[in-house]
């Protein structure tokens, strides 16, 4: 996504996007029903920045992954983990049953990801990755 840099804090860099932008698309402008929206991001890359400047913004590629694991892996685990628990538990137990240990197991494992990501948050602050200039910028 684009923005213009509104401030800079060391390496953190607080930009807005316009009404109209890919993300207000996305949303349908929902979110800030209208009004200009700040976001910030890092500037990881160490590029020269000016207030005013129009930058390219992204999350990295490595760091979507690795949230995606993150939320994804555990509960799957956990459904498997429900399923053989509850066959060991309750040894008569049939399909049926096991496959709604491994769900209740699933269910929980989400939930408990929910909980501890709400208390810790992760750092998924996006990156500058490109300056445009006025020029550049209008062109695309």
């Amino acid at each position: 996504m684009t923005g213009t840099i509104v401030a800079i804090s060391n390496d953190v860099v607080t930009f807005s996007q316009g009404i109209g932008s890919e993300v207000c698309f996305g949303c349908m402008e929902q979110e800030c029903k209208g009004h200009v929206r700040h976001f910030i991001a890092k500037n990881s890359l160490g590029l020269s920045l000016n207030v005013g400047q129009v930058v390219e913004v992204e999350v990295p590629k490595t760091m979507l992954i690795s949230q995606g694991l993150q939320v994804l892996l555990p509960p799957i685990i956990g459904f498997f983990a429900g399923f053989i628990l509850t066959g060991i538990i309750f040894i008569n137990s049939g399909e049926p049953a096991r496959a709604m240990g491994g769900v209740v197991m699933f269910l929980f494992t989400g939930y408990v990801i929910y909980l501890v990501r709400k208390k810790i948050p992760q750092n998924t602050i996006p990156q500058v990755t490109k300056v445009f200039t006025n020029d550049a910028h209008q062109k695309t």
